[in-house]
């Protein structure tokens, strides 16, 4: 029997590991705003091999570890500059959304509120979407 409930303790512990924490409403850490027409252009991809390159190189410089400070002063386009933060979402590298997403700010092309707006109309708010990806995407909403 102590074996039992040591066996059931120890699943417990590695499954408690994998829980994500469903994000409320409550904690979102922004005010809904109108989405600036400019930010639903420059987010929107001319071609499907221009939404490749980007996606390709975003993977790879995760991959490497790249610095995201490093990465963000290299990139002078506003445009280049919104779809490689939107990317970092893409394969949830948290430091490097914070990173692209203040300098975003700081440049002066959107305010947060207007970043976070876009992300929970086009990712978050679609029913057409798995609970699981809304879910990642409404985690960045508290950031």
């Amino acid at each position: 029997m102590i074996n039992l409930s040591n066996y059931i303790l120890e699943k417990f512990k590695l499954n408690s590991n994998n829980v994500e924490h469903e994000v409320k409403d409550n904690e979102l850490n922004f005010h809904e705003v109108d989405i600036p027409h400019k930010l639903e252009l420059d987010l929107t991809y001319k071609t499907a091999g221009d939404e490749q390159t980007h996606s390709n190189k975003m993977k790879a410089y995760h991959d490497k570890g790249s610095n995201p400070d490093r990465l963000v002063q290299s990139i002078k386009n506003e445009e280049k500059l919104l779809k490689r933060w939107l990317l970092t979402i893409k394969f949830d590298w948290e430091k490097a959304f914070i990173v692209f997403r203040d300098a975003i700010i700081k440049r002066g092309y959107f305010t947060k509120d207007e970043l976070y707006s876009y992300i929970k109309k086009n990712f978050v708010d679609t029913t057409w979407r798995s609970d699981d990806i809304r879910n990642k995407y409404k985690k960045y909403l508290t950031l």
